[in-house]
């Protein structure tokens, strides 16, 4: 069975536009607003996974921060761990930080990783090791699908929420999970 994948984001996108004509610029609108500009001239830009409320100045933050000369990681472990309490325990989330001159910093917390979110939503806890050799580990509603693709608009790299559906649906196919309608 082939899944018209246009049509049922469409039919999804009519449910939400019942309620706001301006359902799609508003996700534009806040992607543009969710875009992070550093404040000054950036010497380094590092992306870590880090565990939400539980940053520790050891590896894999000591290393990857000392080596572009961060005067205090202890104050960014601080920082980051206030950012992130509220996050669900267990979940790492993806973490831009920005080094400038004289070791000073900034940082961005990004939304869980899309493949934690499509794990979540099949009820499963890791993918196949074998993608498209062994039998399915799970499914996914092109629903679901689209739920999380509203979640992570913001950090993908899509213009419209159709083109974000189809590289969710990729990612789930590379985990060897069936899309259903």
């Amino acid at each position: 069975m082939s899944l018209d994948v246009s049509l049922i984001v469409g039919r999804l996108l009519q449910e939400k536009l019942s309620g706001s004509e301006s359902y799609e610029l508003d996700l534009l609108l806040k992607k543009r607003d969710a875009y992070f500009i550093p404040s000054k001239k950036v010497k380094a830009r590092v992306r870590l996974h880090l565990e939400g409320g539980k940053a520790t100045p050891a590896p894999p933050v000591a290393p990857a921060l000392s080596q572009h000369k961060v005067k205090n990681i202890m104050n960014f472990c601080k920082d980051f761990n206030a950012a992130t309490k509220d996050a669900p325990s267990g979940v790492k989330l993806p973490v831009d930080i920005f080094v400038f001159e004289g070791g000073e910093l900034e940082f961005h917390v990004l939304n869980m990783a899309a493949s934690d979110l499509i794990k979540q939503k099949a009820g499963i806890t890791k993918g196949s090791a074998l993608t498209g050799r062994e039998k399915t580990v799970g499914s996914i509603s092109i629903k679901d699908l689209f739920e999380i693709a509203e979640y992570k608009f913001n950090d993908m790299n899509a213009k419209d929420i159709l083109g974000a559906v189809k590289i969710l649906m990729g990612t789930a196919k590379s985990l060897n999970i069936d899309i259903v309608e």
